[in-house]
């Protein structure tokens, strides 16, 4: 059996919004709130698919590398949400119309409780940040 490497396990989902944007000519889309947000809440929906697929198919050899791989990919999910500098409530109203309220306060709580058990503070205040605008 192929080993498993953290370091291409997600390659699959490597390119994200932003680059499919950017790709196309619609640079202006580069910045707004929506999309970015999206782009998160998307990317933790692939992370939750994968990970029950490769704990389910690969177990032992997985549990190896799933705690270096979550944070790797959280981290490039954090990039996202640090763009993120004011949410207007517009926004934040088409985000729980698109995507639900629970499903986005669900999502930013477990990016919260990781970061906080991984003590990386300043990205918990990012998340908090967010957090605050669905509550």
């Amino acid at each position: 059996m192929k080993k498993l490497s953290s370091t291409e396990l997600f390659n699959i989902f490597s390119q994200q919004d932003h680059e499919v944007f950017a790709d196309n000519g619609m640079v202006q889309e580069l910045d707004n709130d929506f999309i970015t947000f999206g782009t998160i809440i998307v990317g933790m929906r692939n992370y939750d698919i994968l990970d029950h697929m490769y704990r389910y198919r690969y177990q032992e050899q997985y549990e190896g590398v799933k705690d270096t791989l979550k944070l790797k990919y959280f981290d490039s999910l954090i990039r996202y949400a640090s763009r993120i500098d004011n949410l207007r409530s517009d926004t934040v109203q088409d985000l729980n119309d698109e995507f639900g309220k629970q499903e986005i306060i669900g999502m930013l709580n477990q990016l919260l409780q990781f970061y906080e058990q991984q003590e990386h503070y300043d990205n918990c205040a990012i998340i908090f940040k967010l957090l605050q605008k669905f509550i």
